[in-house]
């Protein structure tokens, strides 16, 4: 995969993203687009929709781009069987399949979940999201929010979701993206009403009770009410009314051919499930935008996760009432990433940010992500400010009073055994988080001690079970601790291609990224990271950094250059720099 900002037109993410990317644009029925045909309002759904389909979309087109494989007059060249049993709800783990060909048994049981996949996830929409709806709307008492607006300064509302809640370092709780810039805002007499997106559709309920505890906070669902759910049941009965039309359509079907192979048969149970229940859910998240702002009348709305589907319905909401937004970055964004990088492959016709339903600013960590998000997001100057990010305040603040030892005892880890910090990450294929393990812990560690630090979203036990597997029970996993305390006690950080390690740098630590994965960072490419491909390599990365002083110190050097260049001013003042931008927006509109 290319690194950096050099993309070549071979390579195989540019060929699935590019396909994907197009996919909204292309003509489908009597002149229309596949973006004309969903839309609600004069409002193109699809945006709102793309973060909850997208990432299958283009797992099976970089799987088969992926094969340097193209299709002739005989048909696919390709087993048809791990792309025919996608279809089902397990897509990821058949994705992951390779070529395995499945004997007879396993076969039947793929097709019966192909079979079920689709009654599965529509009754998943249809059933269970209302219930979950119902529950967090119970739990979101409005009492807290009966005088917004009332107050000698317009307030915020800050828009994040429940797996944003948590440790941000020293014994402090908050928003891991927002809280600093909601401190900021406080400190200078504005009210902040938190607003908290059920981000995994499961009726979560235990980060919005301690949001709570903290402030006012309130679930998103709360604001649903009678037209929400009437407009999901008129809008689902003309979506799919629509697609049993469109089913008809040749143009519909070609729509899904990609490099000459029809990807319909595979992602037809998606396809309906766009229809049928996420088109009309993305109607249900706007009228609920559409209630929250009238309700609480904010002068500008802040967001975490702004391309999610309800930050884009939010967005989308806001500019109806002419209510400024502003995102602030909350991960990694490189000219793959595709929330982001949808200018690949549309050769200069890309739609600006306003008109994929994203905020009307977005604060982003460096000069250099701004120019990512220009080159391959189609974000001008009018829709990205550099401002350095917030969380970095917190480093500036708190790093220096930190207790190392204190808090590897507490942890059960020993004080005077090196630490090498793992980070991992939630690949969707499973096969690169198995990579990065057994790079790891290929071979016998030296004397040093290995902590890992799961991804909040691998919920599924991979890393324990590996290491069982391994006889490396004494391995300590701490999820619950907090990264920036463990970022501070590392001697060396590894990670595959987490943001994690560039906030390592943030903390003056030597890091070592594991290579072979998708997206990778640009740290070692840039100096300032060792890439290691092999147990050995690994092995002997971390020797010479816990042993060579000059060497480690060449390395910081170089990541400190890197520092420079992709993170604006860690002085402890990227969260005052955004609470600027919102008060002149709001200034603006007034």
């Amino acid at each position: 995969m290319a690194t950096g900002q050099e993309i070549s037109a071979t390579d195989p993410e540019f060929r699935a993203l590019s396909w994907l990317n197009l996919l909204p644009f292309r003509l489908v029925e009597e002149e229309r687009t596949f973006l004309d045909l969903t839309s609600w309002d004069g409002l193109p759904l699809w945006w709102i929709v793309h973060p909850y389909v997208s990432r299958d979309f283009l797992l099976l087109g970089r799987k088969l781009a992926g094969r340097g494989e193209r299709v002739g007059e005989a048909g696919p060249a390709l087993p048809s069987w791990p792309f025919k049993a996608a279809s089902d709800p397990w897509l990821d783990l058949k994705l992951g399949l390779g070529d395995f060909r499945p004997g007879f048994r396993q076969r039947a049981v793929y097709a019966l979940k192909a079979a079920a996949g689709e009654r599965l996830l529509r009754g998943f929409y249809d059933r269970y999201v209302p219930a979950k709806w119902k529950l967090r709307k119970r739990a979101g008492d409005l009492n807290g929010f009966a005088d917004a607006g009332s107050g000698t300064k317009p307030d915020v509302l800050a828009l994040s979701h429940s797996r944003l809640w948590g440790n941000l370092g020293w014994g402090l709780r908050g928003d891991l993206v927002l809280e600093p810039v909601i401190e900021e805002l406080q400190a200078r007499g504005h009210r902040v009403l938190g607003a908290e997106v059920d981000y995994d559709e499961r009726g979560e309920t235990a980060s919005l009770r301690q949001r709570r505890q903290h402030g006012p906070w309130v679930a998103f669902e709360a604001f649903a009410d009678r037209k929400a759910e009437e407009s999901y049941r008129e809008a689902q009965e003309s979506f799919s009314a629509a697609l049993d039309r469109l089913e008809r359509t040749p143009g519909f079907r070609e729509a899904f051919r990609f490099e000459g192979v029809d990807l319909y048969p595979i992602l037809r149970a998606r396809v309906r499930l766009i229809f049928r229940n996420l088109l009309p859910h993305a109607v249900r998240l706007l009228e609920v935008a559409r209630r929250m702002l009238e309700v609480l009348r904010p002068g500008a709305v802040l967001l975490a996760y702004e391309t999610g589907p309800a930050g884009r319905a939010v967005s989308a909401a806001a500019r109806e009432l002419s209510v400024p937004t502003l995102a602030v970055q909350h991960g990694r964004i490189h000219p793959f990433h595709h929330h982001y990088a949808q200018c690949l492959g549309l050769e200069g016709s890309c739609p600006n940010p306003k008109e994929r339903l994203l905020p009307d600013l977005t604060a982003v960590y460096g000069e250099k992500v701004a120019q990512v998000l220009a080159r391959y997001g189609g974000y001008g100057t009018e829709h990205v400010a550099v401002t350095g990010q917030p969380r970095t305040d917190l480093i500036v603040r708190n790093a220096r009073d930190f207790d190392r030892a204190a808090f590897l005892r507490s942890v059960g880890a020993r004080p005077h055994v090196p630490v090498v910090l793992l980070a991992t990450q939630n690949f969707p294929d499973v096969r690169d988080r198995l990579h990065v393990l057994e790079v790891v812990f290929g071979q016998a560690p030296g004397d040093w001690q290995v902590l890992i630090k799961p991804h909040p979203g691998e919920r599924d036990g991979l890393v324990e079970r590996f290491l069982r597997e391994r006889g490396l029970a004494g391995v300590l996993v701490l999820r619950d601790a907090e990264l920036y305390n463990c970022l501070a006690a590392a001697d060396v950080v590894v990670t595959g291609t987490s943001t994690v390690g560039m906030e390592a740098l943030l903390f003056t630590k030597p890091v070592v990224t594991v290579g072979g994965l998708p997206a990778p960072l640009d740290l070692a490419p840039a100096g300032a990271a060792i890439e290691v491909n092999s147990p050995s390599e690994f092995s002997e990365a971390v020797a010479r950094l816990l042993r060579d002083e000059a060497y480690k110190s060449a390395l910081l050097a170089r990541a400190g250059q890197y520092v420079k260049e992709h993170f604006d001013g860690v002085d402890g003042r990227a969260s005052a720099r955004v609470a600027d931008l919102i008060e002149a927006r709001m200034r603006q509109t007034k």
